[in-house]
């Protein structure tokens, strides 16, 4: 059962041409907030799905379901903004000031060649090294996307094009303005 879990792919289907993966994703995380007595955690639950069909395409897509009780300071600007940096849109859970998030991301690849990858999805991108990034960095919140990655000798051009979203739109039914 613990290989099972830990170091393998839940479902994992291969065919001649293709291969499935499906594996779940779980996280718990507890803590505490010791200048307000409070408990801190994080409950996350999700689905991870990978397709590949023969060499040149693969399918990729995670859900997240979850609920936290973020530390006071960061729970003040999820009220002021109705957002969980970096991960979208909140809903208050409970009667605590805990909430309810839902990322999800995916994207489909083609690469025709060894040269060329193209990718059209929904996610986030990181350009930079280290952990933060002045060109684009991954603190956003999901985007579409669509990436065209060119690799040749010692060189690699990366074309990307994307549509950024306010997400803190105040337009009717909370529509995203571009």
């Amino acid at each position: 059962m613990g290989r099972k879990l830990f170091n393998e792919h839940l479902i994992d289907k291969k065919g001649e041409d293709f291969e499935f993966i499906l594996n779940p994703l779980f996280d718990l995380r507890l803590g505490q907030d010791n200048q307000r007595d409070q408990s801190l955690w994080v409950n996350t639950r999700g689905v991870q799905a990978i397709a590949k069909l023969g060499e040149k395409f693969i399918f990729y897509s995670d859900l997240y379901e979850n609920q936290a009780q973020f530390p006071f300071y960061i729970n003040q600007e999820i009220t002021r903004t109705k957002v969980v940096p970096g991960q979208g849109l909140a809903r208050r859970f409970g009667d605590k000031g805990a909430r309810d998030y839902s990322p999800v991301s995916g994207y489909f690849t083609f690469q025709p060649n060894r040269f060329i990858n193209l990718q059209f999805g929904t996610g986030k991108h990181f350009l930079g090294d280290g952990y933060r990034s002045l060109l684009l960095s991954d603190n956003a919140f999901n985007y579409p996307y669509l990436r065209m990655m060119t690799e040749f000798w010692k060189v690699k051009y990366v074309n990307l094009f994307t549509q950024m979203q306010d997400i803190n739109s105040t337009t009717v039914n909370q529509i995203f303005r571009s």
